[in-house]
């Protein structure tokens, strides 16, 4: 009819739906922003917002309340979607007492604090699980993965010799190349086995991936957002592009509408907010409103 249908979407921190009255709080507000998707952040170090046989539920959690099951009551009550959110690879390092091995090693030999080993089988099984058993437990619109990406470059004693095994040659002479290969078949994986897991429960949710807006760093630790997309793993692709000026933001959504087959899976990552040394500050709404309206025309 002449309508455009658009994704209006706001990411939404962990900390904002803790309790009932936060919870209508954020579906009210983003009602009247006319916002019709809520990506809420339900996974991110060790803190879990949800309920799961695999890992405890964040003890910040109001007495008695699911806040995943009743944000999606009231946001669906208001017409809007719910994208649980995941930060994949983000851990700290109490998940060690429930994944022990799992640690990123780099080249000094020290363990590297928040990422967990993508090469790891078991980390892998356990984060799909999870996914896929939110999928399952919740009635979900779609599951987002956020740190879909290696984070590091792990040189732990499994990862030498596995990359040794499969390239004929050690870790510490891999090229470019090499890395981007080597990468992109764990976190592929993993995209692979959610989507799989997601579509077998929940046919129609919808996949959805927070990539970064540079292909090529993005490419380096384990992402191929346009493969991913082609293999129909990920219905949407959203580059997190925070660039301040308009003009790059522009030419990087120019690419990624280049290598995807369908631009409808393209939903622009753009920031409400900046950093300035220690502090986070407000960009300016005149700013952020010229980037969404020249995502419009593109």
């Amino acid at each position: 009819g002449g309508i455009v249908h658009e994704t209006r979407a706001l990411w939404l921190n962990p900390n904002s739906y803790l309790t009932k009255k936060d919870i209508e709080t954020v579906v009210e507000r983003a009602d009247a922003a006319g916002l019709n998707m809520i990506v809420a952040d339900i996974f991110v170090r060790s803190t879990l917002i949800a309920k799961s046989d695999l890992f405890q539920m964040h003890s910040k959690v109001e007495q008695g309340l699911d806040p995943l099951a009743c944000l999606i009551e009231k946001a669906h009550g208001k017409g809007i979607e719910v994208h649980p959110w995941f930060c994949v690879t983000y851990r700290d390092q109490a998940i060690r007492k429930k994944l022990p091995g799992v640690d990123v090693i780099n080249k000094d030999g020290k363990v590297e604090e928040l990422p967990a080993d993508v090469h790891r089988p078991e980390y892998r099984d356990f984060i799909v699980k999870l996914m896929t058993g939110v999928a399952r437990d919740y009635n979900v619109d779609g599951i987002h993965l956020d740190y879909i990406r290696a984070m590091e470059k792990c040189y732990c004693g499994k990862c030498k010799e596995e990359f040794q095994r499969q390239f004929s040659k050690p870790l510490t002479g891999a090229t470019d190349d090499d890395w981007i290969k080597w990468q992109r078949e764990a976190i592929g994986d993993i995209v692979r086995r959610t989507a799989e897991g997601v579509k077998a429960v929940k046919p129609r949710a919808m996949m959805s991936a927070a990539v970064f807006s540079n292909l090529h760093g993005g490419a380096l630790q384990g992402q191929d957002p346009a493969d991913w997309a082609k293999k129909g793993w990920i219905d949407i692709v959203m580059p997190m592009d925070y660039n301040m000026d308009t003009l790059s933001v522009r030419n990087t959504e120019k690419e990624f509408l280049d290598i995807l087959d369908d631009d409808n899976k393209l939903v622009t990552g753009l920031s409400l907010y900046m950093r300035s040394g220690a502090m986070t500050l407000n960009r300016s709404p005149v700013l952020v409103k010229q980037q969404i309206q020249m995502v419009r025309r593109l």
